[in-house]
């Protein structure tokens, strides 16, 4: 399944917009990968990133599993919501595993 993503630029917020068909009693399985660097918030001496993921309307429940790879040499400060796990493969990594009932914000504070 190759799906195409629009990329639709906001004055605050960037948004990446595909479509996924999934027929009656099925499930599908997406992977969306994206780099950015004008994403990051400066405060003082940290930084923050931020990810919105809204849950589809209708949808009875989707887990969601987002990863966020922080750059070379950057440490954690805080994470909300708290994540399932955190480790280091050069870069830190978080990882996120969230049952997607509402919307949800992910933010992440790193020096």
């Amino acid at each position: 399944m190759n799906t195409e993503v629009t990329v639709v630029e906001g004055d605050a917020h960037t948004r990446f917009v595909g479509r996924v068909n999934v027929g009656y009693n099925e499930s599908r399985r997406v992977r969306f990968e994206y780099t950015v660097a004008d994403a990051i918030d400066r405060l003082g001496s940290y930084h923050r990133y931020q990810l919105l993921i809204e849950k589809q309307p209708g949808s009875q429940f989707d887990g969601v599993t987002v990863t966020i790879t922080l750059p070379p040499g950057a440490q954690v400060v805080s994470a909300t919501p708290e994540p399932t796990s955190e480790y280091q493969l050069g870069p830190s990594v978080l990882e996120f595993n969230l049952a997607l009932t509402r919307d949800i914000w992910i933010t992440v504070i790193y020096e």
